[in-house]
């Protein structure tokens, strides 16, 4: 299934893609299918409220079909939305990062048991430009490799997470949220925790980091330092 949503765009370089479907015919109604596109990673306003109204599409879209079961499909649990599976990796270089990730784990197992079912569903949970592909001004989704099952507030909080790095990110970042609201309400988990997923978004982003070093041999980039120390005081900020 290709989801898509309208903007003006003067398209860059990038690549045809697919969307994937399911290994079974039976298994989806959809089958898999080309989509022709460019990536591009320098966007504006309404490039921004398109993957907003994209992102909403899709949760509105995923809480009208049935989940797979669970033993079918990754389980996006407080561990696993911060990279508990690559921790390891934290201890060589970074031990207060540690610290960090089980702490923002314990708070979002906390939250998690607050949600109702309907806050849950099947996500991408790997929203980014990387892929979206823009053709004749409307943006189409790929790569469902990490879609599982999840709290939506956490899908939205990974596609903010990625957008706010860049420049004029904030404002990027409403737009995003305008795009979204044009489609479906903001889920619930996020208008009320949307400071810890996004947290949580960091650091499975910063375990991913720390396991790309340790298989390298190199050290820890100053960037990820920084982003430990920065982290760590939003969580101090977050009203938990």
């Amino acid at each position: 299934m290709v989801f898509r949503s309208s903007a003006t765009a003067n398209e860059k370089r990038g690549v045809r893609g697919a969307s994937q479907g399911c290994e079974r015919r039976d298994a989806c109604k959809h089958a898999p299918s080309w989509i022709p596109g460019r990536r591009r990673y320098q966007i504006g306003e309404a490039h921004a409220r398109s993957l907003g109204q994209m992102a909403g599409a899709l949760h509105q879209h995923a809480q009208t079909i049935a989940a797979p079961a669970s033993d079918a499909i990754k389980s996006w649990d407080a561990r696993f939305m911060c990279g508990m599976g690559k921790k390891d990796g934290l201890h060589s270089f970074a031990p207060e990062a540690v610290e960090l990730v089980e702490r923002v784990s314990v708070c979002l197992q906390r939250v998690m048991a607050t949600l109702e079912s309907h806050e849950c569903g099947l996500i991408n949970a790997d929203l980014g430009l990387h892929n979206v592909l823009w053709h004749e001004g409307r943006a189409g989704l790929v790569d469902f490799n990490d879609a599982g099952i999840g709290p939506y507030a956490f899908c939205l909080a990974r596609l903010l997470a990625r957008i706010q790095s860049h420049e004029k990110g904030q404002g990027l970042a409403n737009d995003l949220l305008s795009g979204y609201r044009e489609v479906a309400p903001l889920p619930a988990a996020y208008v009320k925790w949307g400071g810890l997923f996004e947290v949580a978004a960091e650091v499975f982003r910063l375990n991913f980091s720390a396991a790309r070093v340790v298989n390298r041999g190199t050290t820890l980039q100053a960037h990820e330092r920084r982003m430990v120390t920065t982290l760590s005081r939003r969580v101090e900020c977050l009203d938990l």
